[in-house]
């Protein structure tokens, strides 16, 4: 029995998990994946590596066990090959495709489907198997070469942080982590029973975002909303003894928000969160919206860290955005939709977005595009030059700002750089600071991705939202 060939094709400047899905898929649905790369003279601008290294790329990926190089036209090489199965991602559903007419006549059938999420799952637990337990950060050397990044330069990026002038808005929360003793298991029900034995306490949410800018020496202004309590006073403390100009509203009618985690043995139990929303009313919200004008005129950078807790509801970011003359600072804003709300959408018009593939997905309504894709259409429905898509231990895929690259290919993939997390708590909101601060002082998004990507897996190496420092970026660049 004749096996099914399965075939994809496409330029392939960098091999991304977007497409690793689609060659999964590909290959549940046949025998065999061919995959068709483009060859320098027929893919023209949209080349920006070599075919040879395009085509040693793939010919090493487990996936694949044929790459062609197409050289003529892509219906020739179909009538050449004859595969009972092409795929392409369902960005081109409803497009006109070439394929289509080829395919038809040779008996076989045009598949979309961009593939699953969870990819990579059998690729983890193989690294996990192959004892890879080193929490040293890495530089990726492919990424570094593909845009000619120096990291001697990076380092002079975060010297020049130090000049930054920033302003934080956003939800403060207090990270809570409760150590605890594991005692067994209840005699009268199968419930795990500990005995806490230690509380360590953190700034988080939009405080830790400002407390990062703070302690790599940026001059930072942070503007949230509190509680007149005692986990606002400790978040004020713990900031201005970093140097924060600290410009919380706090009344008696808030009510600070804490999360609490339970740890036993190094693993999280369980986390308990003290309330789901501030409950801001329309004065404290004025009130936020005050400060911010007062302190706007000076800023290079603004970070919008909306974690979806009535701080930064759409009204208020409107009054922000409009509210920003002359020449406008960096803006770039991170928002954790609860319930799949898509509340990114109100950052419309920002420098820089840092969502999940949910968070996006979310945003656009699109639940089957292909990465790039789904990056793609969200710089271009939300008016946003530079999208950072994170994907947890599959890195981050950027789509950069097409105006500003030159002749650069426009999407590119950083893998995670600690494969080893000890919390990924805060991981995020690191990436999300770093690479706004290295914009302010004139990096590339590729040079700031990096940047971020080294601050966020510093900062999983270690239990807890602690201030990250120059000096811990730096030595991982040496």
């Amino acid at each position: 029995m004749s096996k099914r060939t399965a075939f994809i094709s496409g330029n392939f400047n960098v091999v991304h998990p977007g497409h690793l899905r689609l060659f999964r898929y590909a290959r549940e649905k046949a025998d065999r994946l061919v995959i068709g790369v483009f060859s320098d003279a027929l893919g023209g601008d949209q080349i920006f590596i070599s075919e040879a290294l395009r085509l040693d790329a793939l010919r090493n990926n487990i996936l694949v066990d044929e790459v062609i190089l197409i050289d003529d036209s892509l219906e020739t090489t179909l009538e050449r090959l004859k595969p009972n199965v092409v795929i392409k991602g369902h960005e081109y559903e409803g497009k006109e495709n070439p394929e289509e007419r080829v395919i038809k006549a040779l008996g076989g059938e045009l598949i979309f489907n961009s593939g699953e999420s969870a990819f990579s799952s059998a690729d983890l637990i193989q690294r996990e198997f192959r004892g890879n337990t080193d929490s040293r950060v890495h530089l990726p050397s492919e990424y570094l070469a593909r845009r000619g990044i120096v990291p001697s330069d990076l380092v002079e990026r975060v010297q020049k942080v130090s000049g930054v002038r920033l302003i934080v808005v956003g939800d403060l929360i207090i990270d809570e982590y409760v150590t605890c003793e594991p005692v067994g298991i209840s005699r009268e029900e199968p419930t795990v029973v500990v005995t806490p034995i230690d509380t360590t306490r953190f700034v988080g949410g939009a405080g830790i975002v400002a407390a990062h800018a703070a302690s790599l020496g940026a001059k930072v202004t942070f503007i949230s909303l509190a509680g007149n309590d005692e986990p606002a006073g400790f978040a004020r403390s713990s900031l201005e003894a970093l140097g924060v100009d600290v410009k919380i509203v706090e009344s008696d009618e808030l009510r600070t928000l804490v999360k609490t985690r339970f740890r036993s043995q190094g693993r999280n139990l369980l986390r308990v969160n003290n309330s789901v929303s501030i409950d801001a009313r329309d004065e404290h919200l004025e009130q936020l919206a005050s400060e911010f004008k007062k302190t706007v005129a000076q800023a290079d950078a603004i970070v919008f860290s909306d974690f979806d807790m009535g701080c930064l509801p759409s009204e208020v970011v409107g009054q922000i955005l409009a509210s920003l003359d002359g020449e406008r600072p960096i803006l770039a804003a991170d928002s954790q939709a609860r319930l799949g709300l898509g509340s990114l959408r109100k950052f419309a018009g920002v420098d820089l977005v840092t969502p999940t593939e949910m968070e996006a997905r979310s945003a656009v309504r699109d639940e089957t595009s292909g990465l790039a894709a789904l990056a793609h259409r969200l710089r271009s429905d939300l008016g946003v030059p530079n999208v950072l898509l994170t994907l947890g231990k599959e890195g981050v895929l950027i789509s950069g700002d097409l105006a500003q690259l030159s002749g650069q290919w426009p999407t590119d993939l950083l893998p995670a750089l600690n494969q080893s997390p000890v919390d990924v708590a805060g991981a995020g909101d690191c990436m999300l600071v770093v690479t706004t601060l290295a914009l302010a002082t004139g990096a590339s998004i590729w040079e700031a991705s990096l940047l971020g990507s080294v601050a966020a897996a510093v900062q999983v190496g270690r239990v807890g939202n602690l201030p990250i420092s120059a000096d811990e970026i730096i030595s991982r660049l040496s």
